[in-house]
């Protein structure tokens, strides 16, 4: 007789104890309900002897849509969460930003938010959802990449911040002074594991340097700069797509389109479909964007006076070419064009539910 065929799901590739003490302290979560108490920003860090840098810790859930606690990666990953709260943008924007911040999270949500092999796990260890919105999961965010289900690795890590949170949360909603107040750039307080046990600490975030590696040839510049200017203002996006593409069980990607417009007609002078490359990963993409826009213009012969772009660190990325050439690149809330573009493209095949 042949042994049966073990699921290639990812869900597998983690033992079934280690699920069970992750939804053990997911259920505990939910008893204890701190989003009823506190608001998303008031954060603190869990700091693992395996960690090089804090996972801050935010508890989502007071207006009562989304309940979750979200560990956001380092420095990078806090810079990400306060980009997300103090920059004003729309639904697109917000979803593009968030996908993009890497982050382990535990969450509640409804029947339709988790896959079938969760369910089966979840009966199999004998759990039931409480309430509608009361299914727990667990998602792991990577820039470029759907939410997925959590590799081996991130595992040990979220079990062990969860339960260390699960210690402190208790005493902080007894005793709200025991963190300071929280704001972009004040100290956080992060327990931080060390070899006789946990200590606190007050950490001064720092900002990491941001680079863009990407290589534009010279004679493309004094291409693009020979062309004459107008007055035109474009607008420059780029937008994820509510579809996934990749091998079946393994992390999808998301595809990201490269949009350019012209603000005064929404006439579409380039759109590219962007997705991150295994090797090179979001970086890579990144490093595709310039060239993109440079060819763009070559090929329609314009250079124009301004281009808005959707997102502050595109303000970043575009800024050396943009000076150049001689475009004044920065960020708007308000992108009119891209999203009549968008909201056309959205609603028509293959996009429409």
């Amino acid at each position: 007789m042949s042994t049966p065929k073990k699921s290639a799901h990812p869900l597998h590739r983690i033992p079934l104890e280690k699920w069970q003490a992750l939804y053990d302290l997911a259920f505990r979560l939910w008893d204890m309900a701190p989003w009823e108490q506190m608001e998303e920003t008031e954060i603190f860090g869990i700091q693992p002897a395996a960690s090089p840098e804090p996972w801050f810790v935010s508890v989502m859930g007071a207006i009562g849509e989304f309940r979750a606690i979200t560990f956001y990666d380092g420095m990078e990953g806090l810079r990400l969460f306060w980009q997300i709260q103090t920059t004003p943008g729309n639904s697109l924007r917000d979803s593009g930003q968030v996908l993009n911040t890497p982050q382990l999270m535990a969450a509640f949500g409804e029947a339709g938010d988790i896959f079938p092999e969760e369910k089966k796990l979840l009966k199999q260890i004998g759990y039931a959802p409480r309430g509608k919105r009361g299914w727990p999961y667990f998602r792991s965010y990577r820039a470029g990449y759907a939410p997925w289900i959590l590799e081996p690795a991130e595992a040990d890590c979220l079990l062990t911040c969860l339960t260390k949170a699960l210690e402190f949360l208790p005493q902080y909603l007894a005793d709200p002074g025991l963190l300071p107040p929280t704001a972009p750039g004040a100290d956080v307080l992060v327990l931080v594991e060390k070899a006789d046990g946990w200590a606190r600490q007050l950490v001064k975030p720092t900002i990491p340097l941001v680079r863009y590696d990407f290589k534009l040839p010279m004679a493309v510049i004094h291409q693009v700069r020979d062309i004459p200017r107008t007055t035109h203002t474009f607008e420059l996006g780029l937008w994820p797509l509510p579809m996934y593409t990749g091998e079946k069980d393994e992390r999808p990607q998301i595809p990201y389109l490269l949009l350019l417009t012209d603000r005064e007609s929404s006439f579409i002078l380039g759109a590219q479909l962007l997705t991150v490359d295994v090797d090179s990963g979001w970086p890579g993409l990144l490093a595709k964007i310039p060239d993109h826009l440079m060819e763009t213009l070559l090929k329609h012969k314009v250079r124009p006076g301004r281009i808005h772009v959707s997102t502050p660190w595109l303000e970043k990325l575009l800024d050396p070419p943009g000076r150049a050439t001689d475009v004044y690149v920065e960020y708007r809330e308000d992108m009119s064009a891209q999203m009549a573009v968008l909201g056309e493209l959205l609603n028509s095949p293959p996009f429409q539910q």
